[in-house]
């Protein structure tokens, strides 16, 4: 006779992988439509704070490639979706190369989500 113990998992994890590609001195828009596992639109307006970092490694923990202030380049105005965004002019600062990144948001209980990771490239630029 054999027993099955059976291993239960719960992943807490819900965040996608998402890549990204763009270059460097172009403006960054990057919209995002959001909806939760009944396909409803998210209501951004219920977050208190929202984190886009890129970093050249996980284990990274200096000063980001790239930054992205909240709230001032994220924009919130229709539920379900939320645009990121970086001027041409402190994109040409980046510097060009294969990164990763993470999103994050953070709800009015202190309550914090990765909701999307993955690779962030950022091509170079021939014009100056």
């Amino acid at each position: 006779m054999s027993h099955n113990t059976g291993n239960l998992q719960i992943n807490l994890d819900v965040a996608k992988r998402l890549d990204i590609v763009c270059r460097k001195g172009d403006s960054f828009e990057l919209t995002l439509e959001v909806t939760d596992a009944d396909g409803n639109d998210i209501d951004f307006s219920l977050y208190s704070g929202m984190k886009f970092q890129v970093r050249e490694a996980e284990e990274d923990t200096g000063t980001p490639i790239l930054e992205f202030a909240y709230p001032s380049e994220f924009v919130t105005t229709t539920v379900g979706k939320v645009t990121i965004k970086k001027t041409a002019a402190l994109m040409a600062a980046a510097e060009a190369g294969l990164f990763i990144y993470d999103f994050q948001l953070t709800d009015a209980n202190s309550k914090t989500v990765t909701w999307f990771y993955g690779l962030f490239t950022i091509n170079d630029d021939i014009s100056i």
